[in-house]
């Protein structure tokens, strides 16, 4: 399943590329085509939304960790999807029924044209949504209940904005997301996390899948500093009077926030 949006983060110096974020838009697809002698309407869109298409078009090395999804989504590839930038890429993701309210009114718009964003948004939980605090916690409860399988689970996991109730309810009801892969990055990433508590650690001591899970959480546990959590309001950015920059290094199109 490929997934809205999927991004690299760059970093100063990587290949001669500025630092920022290396994200596609339809114009980046339609031009890469046209360079290939494809019209417009021959282009398989749904092979473009991932990072496989994003590495075609930009001729980028799979070197860069693969970012995905709606939570964490940078602001400045929110702005170019809802200024109406992404429209053929977003109607083309299989992971609409996971996007958060913000992203609603655009489906309603785009479901008139596309059956693929109809059907997801007949299933997506936040179709209703009727404002107020949309807080780490209630995102977690919402995936959990609507058994969301793309990346939105482990998004929230790594999300500056996640708390302990959100940990201990991952711990509890997701025990096969957090066990799926062998290198167990899910428990690492909440054992990483600047907001874990000693409430956690003992969590992870308890149910950790490896001995080597367990073992961190305790010498975590034995050296733990409580740490200041942020604010929904200090973390969240206004989207309006953002300015995008692009910067062009070879076929590769980087995208800052002026």
């Amino acid at each position: 399943m490929s997934e809205m949006a999927s991004w690299f983060q760059m970093r100063a110096g990587d290949f001669s590329l500025a630092k920022g974020v290396a994200f596609l838009t339809d114009d980046d697809v339609i031009a890469w085509h046209e360079q290939h002698g494809i019209g417009r309407g021959d282009i398989s869109w749904n092979n473009f939304v991932g990072h496989s298409g994003l590495m075609q078009v930009f001729n980028l090395p799979n070197r860069y960790t693969h970012h995905e999804g709606f939570v964490n989504m940078p602001d400045i590839i929110k702005k170019t999807i809802l200024d109406g930038k992404m429209d053929k890429l977003f109607a083309n993701a299989g992971n609409l029924d996971e996007a958060t309210p913000e992203f609603i009114p655009m489906m309603r718009r785009l479901a008139n044209l596309y059956p693929n964003v109809r059907y997801q948004l007949a299933h997506n939980p936040y179709k209703n949504y009727k404002g107020g605090p949309l807080t780490n916690l209630n995102q977690m409860k919402v995936g959990i209940r609507s058994k969301f399988k793309g990346s939105t689970i482990g998004e929230l996991l790594r999300h500056p904005l996640c708390g302990e109730d959100s940990m201990l309810l991952a711990l509890k009801e997701c025990k096969d997301f957090m066990d799926e892969y062998s290198d167990c990055h899910h428990y690492h990433n909440m054992l990483d996390h600047d907001n874990v508590t000693p409430k956690v650690l003992r969590a992870i001591m308890q149910n950790g899948p490896y001995a080597e899970v367990r073992d961190k959480a305790k010498r975590l546990l034995a050296h733990y500093k409580p740490r200041t959590i942020g604010t929904e309001k200090e973390v969240k950015k206004a989207l309006k009077n953002l300015k995008v920059k692009v910067v062009k290094r070879g076929k590769a199109k980087v995208r800052v926030l002026a």
